[in-house]
């Protein structure tokens, strides 16, 4: 079988080839091809001991102005091969388009090397490893050792690589560079100049023990732009505290390192992934397509509740200016929000009426209320009512909210009324009554509060139901099949299905020991977002024993497997993209669902739940929410707060 090939397709990252995880194919009997390192902050390929080859795989990085996606590989006779991705946002292609930013494949033959004789060195990896920078150290010809490791800029629209050469060898070795390419293309913005460069250029000659650097950058800019001094060191110690701050927040402590990482790793994926823009700070969903483009889902549902409890200023500057984008479209006439605002801000994608306002209304509450910042409920709190009084306007004589689908865009049918959209129009009541008695409005608190209740019991009506002597939910009327959006109930607080919800998701029909499908008639398609939903929701609903092996045996594979380090959005068409989201949704499978973590106030909350049996410890550190810096101690009797 040959190496895997990378393309870019209509702005989407492919990989064609031997790029694992495509399909739902989970196979406890292929043995893991990664390890964790010895400081347990790192994934580790021993490329030398793997006679599994060839193999290739792909991950993405970002930083504030660019997003790198890399393809990567070991040919069969141990060649290292590379395909990087550089996708710059703020350098759109064409005006209005979901997907429509810069991004160009780097060729081999593009990016400048370090070179032997009149060839660019053959570098043979022996090991690779992935901490949120990506290194692989090779042997090479003429004794030779190349650490080379690749990392987005944090600051710039640049794909940075740094190789450090070392002569390991008895002779000297004369060491040149080969040269770059620089090219031109028309943008919405202006002229647009690409290409890469190496730094220093020119070679020297290494005597045996000594070592080189050099600096590869692979850059986007205005045409008219001078160039900018280049350190790659000086950008690696940037990334690098970066990831630091990151690994501090809401840190989980267990005796379970592949937890530990994996749960690290999610929040580095969602936390890298605000973006510099002209609608100032946003987050995006990357997979190498959804740049500077938002949605009611990704962006405010899921990360919400998250970003308000990190206590990091870049995550919730990005949540603020994605609600105000979509509070532009909040007008007298309750037309339906848009789907999703692209293109910096200047272009709307609207087809069908998939429950964005309850989506908004359900994260941007829970966001408020953690972040504790009256301030900003305030400023808000016209845009919750808004949101709420769309979906009131659209209940059924069921009582329940009418849309036109779900989340899944007409993937998969969703009638005329599905679960996700009332049960998270029932979390949003809940919610904003909290804000509005905390703001002062008795009143107002009191009816969001009777208007919740009125909920769960239309729920409960409407969506209860038993299949196979199981008392669990149907996503819609008609539903005859399992879809795993019906998770989405214990996540709210609704109570009294949530074992049979998970003896039916969890069964053969639906899990595969890994791998969860999101609807029983579609045997390929994995979303790992509705897993992770039902991951939170039935650890919420105090079922945490039961989900605890299934977790671990999801984070392994998606950590240690074949497709590494994050869970995916899409395991299909896209290939299994690491879409930042996904990130924040495991992290909650930890703060909201095992440790119950939930707002009552501004300054106010309050957890339920143990430690699960199978771990003998679990904390959540340095919290930052509701005014105050603490952690969370799970215990055999329940869940301590220890104030920092």
């Amino acid at each position: 079988m040959k190496i895997g090939e990378w393309c870019l397709l209509a702005g989407v990252i492919v990989c064609t080839g031997m790029c694992a995880g495509a399909t739902w194919s989970y196979d406890p009997a292929v043995p893991e091809r990664w390890s964790i390192s010895s400081d347990a902050k790192a994934i580790v390929w021993k490329v030398s001991a793997d006679r599994r080859l060839p193999h290739a795989d792909h991950l993405e990085m970002n930083g504030h102005r660019a997003s790198v996606v890399l393809g990567y590989g070991v040919d069969a006779d141990g060649a290292l091969k590379l395909s990087p991705t550089l996708i710059a946002p703020g350098f759109r292609m064409m005006l209005r388009a979901t997907s429509n930013q810069f991004a160009h494949v780097f060729s081999p033959s593009q990016v400048p090397s370090v070179t032997v004789g009149d060839h660019p060195v053959l570098e043979r990896p022996e090991l690779i490893r992935f901490d949120g920078t990506w290194t692989a150290i090779s042997r090479a010809e003429g004794g030779l050792r190349v650490t080379r490791t690749v990392f987005p800029s944090m600051d710039q629209p640049w794909l940075c690589q740094l190789l450090e050469v070392v002569n390991e060898g008895t002779e000297p070795v004369s060491v040149g560079t080969s040269a770059g390419f620089t090219a031109q293309t028309e943008g919405v913005k202006g002229r647009y100049e690409y290409g890469a460069q190496i730094f220093p250029s020119g070679g020297r000659v290494l005597k045996p023990g000594e070592r080189a650097e050099w600096g590869v950058r692979c850059y986007v800019k205005f045409a008219y732009d001078l160039d900018l001094a280049f350190d790659a060191a000086a950008e690696l110690s940037a990334r690098r505290r970066r990831l630091d701050a990151l690994a501090e927040q809401v840190e989980l402590v267990t005796d379970d390192p592949v937890l530990n990482l994996m749960y690290r790793f999610a929040k580095q994926r969602v936390g890298e992934s605000v973006f510099f823009s002209d609608m100032g700070m946003i987050a995006c969903p990357g997979c190498g397509k959804y740049y500077s483009a938002q949605w009611p889902n990704d962006q405010i549902e899921y990360v919400g509740t998250w970003f308000g409890i990190t206590g990091d200023i870049e995550q919730q500057m990005s949540e603020l200016n994605v609600a105000r984008l979509f509070r532009r479209y909040m007008k007298d006439d309750f037309a339906k929000l848009p789907s999703c605002i692209n293109s910096e801000g200047n272009y709307r994608w609207e087809p069908l009426e998939r429950g964005d306002a309850a989506m908004y209304a359900s994260g941007l509450s829970g966001f408020l209320l953690c972040s504790g910042r009256a301030g900003w409920a305030r400023e808000f709190i016209g845009a919750l009512e808004w949101t709420l009084e769309f979906c009131r306007r659209r209940l059924t004589v069921d009582g329940v909210v009418a849309s036109d689908c779900d989340e899944l865009e007409m993937r998969y049918p969703a009638g005329k009324a599905n679960l996700c959209t009332s049960a998270l129009y029932y979390e949003a009541l809940k919610r904003t009554a909290i804000i509005a008695r905390e703001l002062g409005d008795a009143e107002r608190a009191r009816d969001y509060a009777a208007r919740a209740e009125a909920m769960a019991a239309a729920i409960e009506r409407y969506f209860g139901c038993e299949k196979g002597g199981l008392k669990t939910y149907r996503h819609f009327d008609g539903c005859t099949e399992t879809r795993a959006w019906i998770a989405i109930a214990p996540c709210v607080g609704l109570k009294g299905r949530e074992r049979g919800v998970m003896e039916e998701l969890f069964s053969p029909r639906m899990w595969n020991g890994a791998e969860m499908l999101s609807a029983e008639h579609d045997r390929v398609t994995v979303w790992d977002r509705t897993c992770l939903t039902a991951f939170r929701g039935l650890a919420r609903a105090g079922l945490g024993d039961e989900m605890l092996p299934k977790i671990r045996a999801f984070s392994r594979n998606r950590l240690l497997g074949e497709h590494v380090p994050y869970a995916v959005e899409l395991n299909t068409t896209r290939n299994g993209a690491h879409s930042a989201a996904e990130g924040a949704l495991f992290c909650r499978i930890f703060t909201e669902g095992y440790f119950g973590l939930e707002p009552t106030g501004f300054g106010t909350f309050r957890t339920e739940g143990r430690l699960p049996k199978g771990l003998g410890k679990m904390e959540l550190r340095n919290i930052r929410a509701f005014g105050r810096v603490f952690d969370l101690v799970a215990g055999d009797d329940g869940v301590a707060v220890r104030t920092r």
